[in-house]
């Protein structure tokens, strides 16, 4: 679904000042970010040790991505640095198309769950079926 939304994006940034230019932005700086997001996401125990990163620079402004909260500071330290490298003297400002996610711990890594947990609760905990 992420990339049905960064597609549409493509779509509407065509038109947009500098297009070429700002669709190189948006492959470099998903590529990159990606990259660094990816490799800060090991380490967690439970959901509670993950936390959201919003993945912004100043031409480009991702999806928040979950990673450990031990690492977030790292993390957002790496995605300043990669700003100038990225961005440099573009006048772009693309946005990828993002849906609410929420931080989730699985096999000691941080995802981005689209939807909350029921905290552990039975299926069907809150119907009116008693359950």
């Amino acid at each position: 679904m992420r990339r049905a939304l960064t597609l549409l994006w493509l779509a509407s940034c065509a038109s947009a000042p500098g297009g070429g230019e700002c669709d190189g932005v948006l492959s470099v700086a998903l590529a990159k970010t990606s990259d660094r997001v990816a490799f800060h996401r090991q380490g967690c125990q439970s959901d509670r040790d993950c936390v959201q990163v919003p993945v912004q620079l100043t031409c480009f402004k991702g999806c928040a991505a979950a990673v450990p909260q031990s690492q977030a500071s790292t993390l957002m330290d790496e995605l300043q640095s990669l700003d100038s490298t990225i961005c440099g003297d573009s006048s772009c400002s693309v946005t990828q198309g993002c849906f609410t996610t929420y931080p989730r711990c699985r096999l000691g890594a941080c995802f981005d769950a689209e939807a909350p947990s029921d905290a552990g609760l039975p299926a069907d905990a809150g119907t009116r079926d008693g359950g």
